[in-house]
């Protein structure tokens, strides 16, 4: 001992044993310094103010003995006055402790009345090392103990430690506080205030439910890590909180106010809440208020399994749709049994619940209502053409598995888009119980009515189904099934077991079909469906006034794709392509076309089939055979029309053969083919076809041999063989070998076609593809335009003349462009001579800007002259020409006026400017007509003109145009002929006549009204009706 006289005390090695020769204090060196000590005034006072203690590497071993006294208590007892003298009283020590510092000290406390061994914080047997504290300000007569501790740290032997703590402490018989907090460990940082209120220490044996906590939180985290030091019940629990807020209550009733807590990587909460039954999860009551919950099913996974210790996850995977979840609201109840009551937002929409859970056991219990907020049903079912939903649906059930569930639904749907259509006012209520359900649904939309009632069994094997459906003023295009306007009547019923089309049995009954759309109205009186039998016996059956059908026998439609698939590759061993091994396939079919007209008027309003047809045919996939037969008498599509069509296909081990006939093929009224036959064989990588056009006397002929050969390299070689054909009983004749090659990026190479008559030829080369580098290239060279006649002489005219020339073509299949120049020479229409054409024009892909440059040469003069462009990209403006007539034919007008006027001749010659669009074209400029000679077709009289006219914005002024007939008849013309309506011109005129051919029909023009007739009047009205 080292004394420093009024001032400070210095022990070295200081050892005290207790009453059982046990270790209860060592301090290598404990430095005592005092403040102002003095004989005469500290004695006489009472008073040490101690300035600061100091022990270093110390141990202190504190005990609760067996006979309940600590092993201080000698210690104590010493110290204390004995009670049985009776004593002068005096004046009681005040002792000040300024500071007190331990430095690497050992503290140890052993309740030997207590011996169990736990995980964590074992108060009956602490032990704390490394222990270091500064403290300051001690109060020692007001509390046990009272202090500003500025640095604490320590490591229990449980593992525990304490980086760092530093506060106002204070602690009594009943309490301990920690004010100004601060609390660092490896895992966890406490800041502001944390208290414990008790009867005794002892109650920290029990401390879930014996010692009541006071935390006010600000920026703290809470680490599961350090938690289950103190609570062993959590061990199994992980977690990472950030914490705000106030949390009240012993850990078996907890409360929080006003508390915000982080979790995972998006999961936030804020809220009241109050727990009761911590920390037994599953006996815990919770009522949460809930002001925000925010998370997302990676948080909930990651939470659940943390929390539960389980690695798998209980939230289901759809929940993953749901993005972002926002909630609010209150929840009520154990996690088991709980009311779920508020809002969400997520990221496929809003809904509200109020919903009452039960899972106990292995089938939970719901009811409750729940309502969606233009929810994007679609996203979450994984269903495109199912999109948004307002809806309010009450539920009430047990289970979600199928064989589980038992529940009813009433939903009321305010709205419910479905294939980019809104349908509004639905209803749907249900019932399921024991794997049967029945059920309906009720649309009162505008553009459909529908009240649906059905119900499904699913106890047996395979389902049974039963509906009855009522269909009104289903507009088909409004609900963006089909693009014209039609609308639907129907009842439908169905009565059927099955799962699949191969093993459904029962039928299906559509009756009183009614289809409408804005021009005609049909009755369909019924479509029936049937199914039934097995295996050999199996049978589908389609009955109806449009058509019959049936399909007998053994099949398999899942396979029969592939079955097809197997077909071609039997007799295309290059395919390349995958299936997988198809079912056995031996059956039978026949379909009969009866009344289309309901099916084609409405959905292909330009084909009709008026008379009946028939198809059979049969399948064997064990005999690798197929045979398809089939009849239609007349099949008119537009203006073209098909007369007698004839398909007969087979198969056996070596080929497959396919023949195609028609007794004749109208294209107009008056242009017609007759007798086609195309011819098919396929084998070996092999397609040899035969196409043949008219009998051996027609004026045009073809008969045209092929061969398209299928290799790995490419999808298919084309060779045309050398062929014949004839054109106006002219025989030409095909290259020895065409060939067409079908490359990949959906690229065709022609090489090698000719097609020529002696000194006549037509030649193709290049490629047909979408891309603009890609050319095809058609030259003509001495080609007779007379070889056109089947084509212009349904228009009355017949041409003469030679074409020579190129044609270059780009990007046919995207964004076509070309660039020609074409020479006609000694052209002649309907015998007249209107000279030679010569024809420069081109199209650009890029700007889409087509120039056009064209002359006509009669005997040295350029008669017709039309240079300008056509602009596809314009709206208002794509056309800008310009036209010169210097004597032209006028013949060269029949195309365009031959509906009204006839035997056109004499001379014209116009200077004009052509803007606007083709469907309203603006001419302005002036035109001379010398000897313009015509026939009316209706009145059979003919008139000449030679006089000037004027053209303004389309309309052509008449001002005094003198009209003359074949025996010196006149007439004056004034007024307007307004071409705006090229179609339908306007002629607003009035006509002075004097003895003017007014009629000159026979009987065969017209049987009622026929003969010659001269007239004479003033200004008779001349007007278009």
């Amino acid at each position: 001992m080292y004394l420093k006289p009024f001032s400070s005390v210095v022990l070295e090695d200081l050892f005290v044993l207790d009453l059982q020769k046990d270790t209860l204090l060592r301090v290598p060196l404990l430095d005592v310094q005092v403040n102002g000590f003095s004989i005469f005034n500290s004695i006489p006072a009472r008073k040490i103010d101690f300035k600061k203690i100091t022990l270093n590497n110390g141990s202190f071993y504190l005990k609760k003995l067996r006979d309940k006294n600590s092993n201080l208590k000698f210690i104590i007892d010493y110290f204390n006055s004995d009670t049985t003298k009776i004593k002068k009283k005096t004046k009681p020590w005040t002792i000040n402790f300024e500071q007190i510092a331990l430095n690497d000290f050992h503290f140890r406390y052993k309740n030997q009345l207590v011996d169990t061994s736990i995980n964590g914080v074992n108060y009956d047997d602490i032990d704390l090392s490394k222990l270091n504290i500064a403290a300051s300000n001690l109060d020692l007569k007001n509390h046990l103990f009272k202090a500003g501790i500025s640095n604490l740290s320590f490591r229990e032997k449980s593992g525990f430690v304490v980086n760092k703590l530093a506060s106002v402490v204070t602690i009594d018989t009943n309490q301990i506080e920690l004010q100004n907090l601060i609390l660092n460990t490896p895992n966890s940082r406490l800041k502001k205030y944390f208290g414990m209120k008790f009867n005794s220490f002892d109650d920290f044996d029990d401390f879930e439910h014996k010692v009541t906590m006071s935390a006010d939180f600000d920026e703290a985290h809470l680490s599961s890590q350090d938690v289950a030091f103190f609570a062993d019940e959590m061990h199994h629990v992980k977690f990472e909180l950030g914490v705000n807020g106030l949390i009240k209550g012993k850990v078996d009733r907890l409360k929080a106010k006003n508390l915000q807590v982080q979790a995972g990587q998006a999961t936030y909460i804020k809220g009241n809440f109050d727990f009761k039954g911590l920390p037994d999860w599953e006996q815990t009551l919770m009522e949460l208020d809930i002001e925000q919950v925010a998370t997302n099913k990676k948080d909930l996974d990651l939470l659940y399994q943390n929390f539960t210790g389980k690695r798998s996850t209980a939230i289901p995977a759809m929940v993953q749709k749901f993005g972002n979840v926002s909630f609010s609201g209150q929840f009520t109840g154990f996690q088991n049994d709980f009311v779920a009551y508020g809002s969400f937002k997520t990221r496929l929409g809003k809904f509200s619940s109020d919903v009452n859970m039960k899972i106990k056991g292995d089938v939970p219990r719901y009811s409750g209502t729940i309502k969606a907020y233009d929810f994007d049903f679609g996203s979450l079912l994984d269903n495109k053409t199912l999109n948004r939903a307002t809806l309010s649906a009450d539920i009430k059930g047990a289970g979600f598995d199928l064989k589980d569930l038992n529940g009813k639904l009433n939903a009321k749907i305010t709205y419910l888009d479905f294939n980019k259509y809104r349908y509004r006012n639905l209803a749907v209520n249900g019932d399921f119980k024991k794997k049967n359900f029945d059920g309906a649904i009720l649309v009162n939309d505008p553009n459909l009515n529908l009240d649906f009632k059905g119900s499904v069994n699913l106890n047996p094997a395979l389902p049974v189904f039963h509906f009855v459906s009522d269909i009104k003023g289903a507009r088909l295009n409004k609900l963006h099934f089909l693009k014209d306007t039609i609308a639907v009547d129907a009842l439908f019923s169905s009565d059927f077991s099955g799962n699949s089309i191969d093993n459904i049995n029962g039928n299906v009954l559509l009756k009183q079909i009614r289809l409408v759309n804005p021009t005609n109205n049909y009755l369909v009186d019924s479509l029936y469906f049937a199914a039934e039998g097995k295996g050999r016996e199996r049978e589908l059956t389609l009955k109806s006034s449009v058509a019959d059908g049936s399909l007998k026998g053994d099949y398999d439609l899942k396979t029969l794709p592939s079955y097809f698939k197997t077909l071609a590759k039997k007799y295309i061993p290059s395919l390349q392509t995958k299936f997988v091994p198809p079912k056995p396939q031996n059956f039978a079919f026949r379909l009969n076309l009866k009344n289309l007209d309901p099916v084609t008027t409405l959905f292909l309003p330009k084909l009709k089939i008026p008379e009946q047809g028939t198809f059979v045919g049969t399948f064997n996939s064990t005999k690798n055979t197929a045979t398809l037969n089939g009849l239609i008498k007349t099949i008119r599509y537009d203006k073209i029309v098909f007369h007698d069509l004839l398909i007969d296909e087979n198969t056996d081990n070596d080929y497959m053969g396919v023949n195609i006939s028609l007794s004749r093929v109208d294209l107009t009224d008056s242009i017609f083919i007759k007798n086609i036959n195309i011819t098919n064989f396929l084998k070996r990588d092999s397609l040899n076809f035969n196409v043949k056009l008219s009998d051996k006397n027609a004026v045009n002929q073809l008969d045209l041999y092929g061969l398209v050969e299928f290799g790995r390299d490419t999808t298919a070689k084309l060779k045309l063989l050398p062929s014949d054909i004839i054109i106006e009983q002219q025989k030409w004749r095909l290259a020895e070998q065409v060939r067409i090659r079908l490359l990949e990026n959906a690229r065709t190479q022609v090489e090698g076609f000719v097609l020529s008559n002696g000194s006549q030829k037509i030649s193709i080369d290049g490629f047909i593809s979408p891309k603009p580098e890609d050319k095809l290239k058609i030259s003509f060279n001495q080609f007779r335009l007379a070889s056109l006649d089947q084509l212009t002489k349904a228009s009355g005219l017949k041409l003469t003349g030679t074409l020579n020339g190129d044609a270059t073509l780009n990007a046919l299949t995207s964004n076509p462009g070309f660039e020609s120049n074409l020479r006609a020479d000694s052209i002649m229409l309907n015998k007249t001579a209107i000279g030679d054409l010569k024809l420069a024009a081109s199209l650009n892909n890029a700007d889409k800007i087509a120039l056009v440059n064209l002359n006509l040469l009669n005997k040295g003069l350029e008669t017709l002259s039309i240079d300008g462009k056509y602009d596809l990209n314009s709206v208002d403006n794509k056309l800008d020409f310009h036209v010169k007539m210097d004597q032209t034919e006028a013949i060269i007008l029949d195309p365009l006026v031959n509906e009204l006027v006839s035997d056109l001749g004499g001379k014209i010659s116009a200077d004009l400017d052509l803007t606007g669009v083709p469907e309203k074209p603006q001419i302005n400029g002036k035109i001379n007509l010398q000897n313009a000679a015509f026939t009316i077709n209706y009145l059979k009289t003919p008139y000449i003109i030679n006089d000037n006219l004027s053209v303004k914005n389309s309309i052509i002024y008449l001002e005094n145009l003198q009209l003359k007939d074949t025996r010196k008849g006149v007439g004056v013309v004034n007024g307007t002929v307004d071409l705006n309506n090229l179609s339908n011109p306007d002629i607003q005129a009035t006509i002075d006549a004097r003895n003017l051919m007014a009629l000159n029909t026979q009987f065969k023009d017209n049987r009622l009204y026929y003969g010659n007739a001269t007239a004479s009047w003033r200004e008779a009205e001349l007007q278009t009706t």
